[in-house]
C-alpha cells in the first residue's frame, strides 16, 4: 500500500501544501514553547510567571474565539491564514532580539505571548474551517488526524531540538527558527489553488450570528458532551504542560535537557496514536473512543505527577501524550463531520474556546495550586477532577456512539 493509499487525503496538492505549511510553522511553535518556559523559569523561578504566560496566551482566544469564527466564516480563509501567520511572526521576532540582547523580562514575555493569543484566537478557527474546504468528505478523517500527526510530530521534534538548543547555545535562536517557521508557513499557505473564496459562503444569509452558532451547538447533544469534555480537558488536564519546567528541575532534577526529554516523549505518544488513527480509513463511535482516551490521559497523567523517577515519568507522559490525540483527533473529526459548511467556522470557534480559550482559567487554577501544594499535588489533584468531569459528561456518548 503506497502513501497515498494509506494517507488518502495526501492525494490532493493543496493539502499537501496545507500540512506542510503547518508542520513547519508548528516545528517553530514548539520550539519557541519549551524555550519561553525555561527562559520564564529561569528568570523567576515562579510557578506563577510560568502560569501568567500561558495565560497570557491563551486569554485572547477566550475573548475573540467568536469574532475569529465569524472571521472564518465570511472572509477568505487563504488571505486569513496568511496574514495570521505573518502577524504571529512579529512577537517571536521582537522576543529574539530581547533575548539576544540580555533585554528579556517576564513582563515582556508575557505582552509577547498576548500578542500571539490575539493572532491565535483568528487563525485556528480558519485553520480548522479550512481543512474541510480543500478535501473531499471521505477525506476528512484522514485530513484531520494528518494534521494531529504533524501537532505531535513537530512537538517531540521541536521540543527536543529546543532542550539542544539551549543547552549549547540560547534559547534566542529557537525564538529566530519560529520566526522563519511563520514565514515559511505564510508562503505555503499562499501557494494554494483555489477556484473560489474559501468561506462558509453567503447562501445562508439568516445564519450570520454568533447566538446561531450556540443555538446550533446547544441543539446538538453530542457535540455539546464532546465540547464539554475538550473544555474538562483544557482546564484541569492541558495546564500540566507550563510546569514541565518545575517537574524537570525541582522533582526529577534533569534539568534542561530534562525538559526537553518530557516535552519530546508527550509528542512521541502522541505521534504515535495520530499515525495509528490516520492509517484507519474510518473509524467507528467516535464518541464513545473519545470518551475512553479521555479517562486513559486524565488516569496517565495523575500517575506522572505522583512519580518521582524520570524514566516513569517519561512512560507515563508518553502514555497521556496518546490519550490526548485521540480525544483531539476524534473530537474534531466528530464535530467536523456533523456540522454544516456555512456553521463549520463558528462551531470551530466554539471548539477552539474549549480547548483554548476556556485555559486561561486552567492555568491560574494550576498556577495557584502549584504554589501551595506543590507542582505534584496540583497536577495530581487536577488530574481527578478531569476523570470525574469526563465520566459525568461522556455518559450519553457511551450510551449512544457516533
Amino acid at each position: 500500500m503506497t502513501l497515498k493509499e494509506r494517507f488518502p487525503a495526501f492525494t490532493g496538492r493543496n493539502y499537501r501544501l496545507f500540512w506542510t505549511a503547518q508542520f513547519i510553522s508548528l516545528t517553530g511553535v514548539w520550539m519557541q514553547s519549551v524555550a519561553q518556559g525555561w527562559l520564564i523559569y529561569k528568570l523567576s523561578m515562579s510557578p506563577a510567571a510560568l502560569a501568567a504566560a500561558a495565560i497570557a496566551l491563551s486569554a485572547p482566544v477566550f475573548v475573540f474565539s467568536v469574532f475569529g469564527g465569524l472571521a472564518a466564516d465570511f472572509v477568505d480563509r487563504k488571505k486569513l491564514l496568511v496574514s495570521t501567520q505573518i502577524a504571529a511572526s512579529v512577537p517571536a521576532l521582537i522576543l529574539c532580539y530581547l533575548t539576544a540582547t540580555d533585554k528579556a523580562s517576564v513582563e515582556w514575555i508575557i505582552a509577547l505571548a498576548a500578542m500571539t493569543g490575539v493572532v491565535n484566537a483568528f487563525e485556528y478557527p480558519a485553520r480548522h474551517a479550512m481543512t474541510a474546504e480543500i478535501v473531499t468528505r471521505d477525506k476528512l478523517t484522514s485530513a484531520v488526524t494528518l494534521q494531529a500527526v504533524a501537532f505531535n510530530a513537530t512537538r517531540m521534534i521541536g521540543s527536543s531540538a529546543a532542550g539542544f538548543i539551549i543547552v549549547v547555545s540560547s534559547p534566542a535562536i529557537c525564538f529566530l527558527i519560529n520566526f522563519v517557521s511563520y514565514l515559511t508557513g505564510a508562503l505555503l499557505y499562499s501557494m494554494i489553488e483555489q477556484e473560489a473564496a474559501s468561506t462558509g459562503g453567503d447562501s445562508v444569509k439568516n445564519t450570520r450570528s454568533i447566538a446561531d452558532g450556540i443555538k446550533f451547538i446547544l441543539k446538538r447533544r453530542d457535540i455539546t458532551g464532546v465540547l464539554i469534555i475538550v473544555a474538562a480537558v483544557s482546564l484541569f488536564g492541558i495546564p500540566f504542560i507550563p510546569m514541565l519546567p518545575l517537574f524537570a528541575e525541582g522533582v526529577l532534577h534533569s534539568g534542561a535537557d530534562g525538559l526537553g526529554m518530557l516535552s519530546g516523549i508527550t509528542g512521541a505518544g502522541s505521534m504515535i496514536a495520530a499515525i495509528t488513527v490516520a492509517c484507519m480509513p474510518e473509524i467507528s463511535h467516535k464518541g464513545r473512543n473519545m470518551v475512553f482516551s479521555a479517562f486513559f490521559f486524565a488516569f496517565s497523567l495523575f500517575l506522572f505527577a505522583r512519580s518521582t523517577n524520570l524514566y516513569f515519568s517519561m512512560a507515563a507522559l508518553a502514555a497521556a501524550g496518546w490519550g490526548i490525540v485521540c480525544i483531539l483527533a476524534l473530537a474534531n473529526c466528530f464535530i467536523q463531520h456533523k456540522c454544516p459548511s456555512h456553521m463549520r467556522g463558528r462551531v470551530m470557534a466554539v471548539f477552539s474556546f474549549a480547548l483554548v480559550g476556556l485555559a486561561p482559567v486552567g492555568h491560574a487554577v494550576m498556577g495557584y495550586s502549584a504554589g501551595k501544594l506543590g507542582v505534584a499535588d496540583a497536577v495530581s489533584m487536577s488530574s481527578l477532577i478531569c476523570i470525574l468531569i469526563v465520566i459525568a459528561g461522556g455518559v450519553n456518548l457511551i450510551k449512544n456512539p457516533a
